[in-house]
């Protein structure tokens, strides 16, 4: 799958299902995204749809925009392309992350794709010397 970005920041996000490189699906459930510059990967996206049974509407990602890309649309189109995996193409019709509290670069990002914050994880991960707190957010599509 390749599509277009509004921004010159990426030229194209990569899906690894046909002929493409640089990245391959590599077990069931789960696809990765890049989203590359001229040569340059500049961020990068895994999505993993879930298998059980109860939880095959569900998925959730993890991404990743190097530092000098940031701010320039990378993560809203690994985003919206994830978005547009999981709604068109494999039947999924909740998307759920966990994200830290305090990036609130990462929490505006995820609201204007549709996520809401559902709860909060309290001391969820041990970072720098201290505990931290991370929010779980979910898109729910459909009814």
């Amino acid at each position: 799958m390749e599509s277009t970005n509004t921004t010159s920041a990426v030229r194209r996000i990569c899906r690894g299902d046909r002929n493409e490189t640089p990245i391959s699906t590599t077990k069931e459930g789960f696809t990765n995204l890049v989203a590359v510059r001229g040569d340059e990967v500049v961020g990068q996206l895994t999505l993993e749809a879930f298998q059980h049974p109860r939880r095959r509407h569900v998925a959730t990602f993890g991404m990743g925009v190097k530092g000098s890309a940031r701010q320039l649309g990378v993560g809203s189109a690994l985003v919206g392309t994830a978005i547009d995996i999981c709604e068109k193409w494999i039947n999924i019709s909740r998307i759920e992350i966990e994200v830290y509290s305090d990036n609130a670069a990462a929490i505006a990002l995820y609201s204007r794709h549709g996520f809401a914050i559902e709860g909060t994880c309290r001391r969820y991960a041990f970072r720098d010397g201290q505990f931290v707190d991370a929010h779980i957010m979910a898109r729910v599509s459909g009814g």
